[in-house]
């Protein structure tokens, strides 16, 4: 995607075998902006009406169009 990026000097898998959000943020808007130069966003299951599959596809097309408009401006 970024082919221009150097690569990562390091990375780890975290897995889990259960997971549930207790507290979810009260937006659910699939993600959290916390700055928009340079844009750091939040996503994930905290961030959608349902802690489920489908949201985390939800988190995933908002986070995505998210960025394709940060990268766009």
């Amino acid at each position: 995607m970024f082919p221009s990026w150097p690569l990562p000097a390091e990375t780890k898998l975290q897995t889990w075998k259960y997971s549930q959000v207790v507290d979810p943020h009260r937006d659910k808007l699939g993600y959290m902006q916390f700055s928009a130069k340079p844009l750091v966003i939040c996503i994930g299951d905290s961030y959608v009406p349902q802690s489920n599959f489908d949201g985390c596809i939800h988190s995933a097309k908002q986070s995505v169009e998210v960025l394709l408009k940060g990268i766009q401006s």
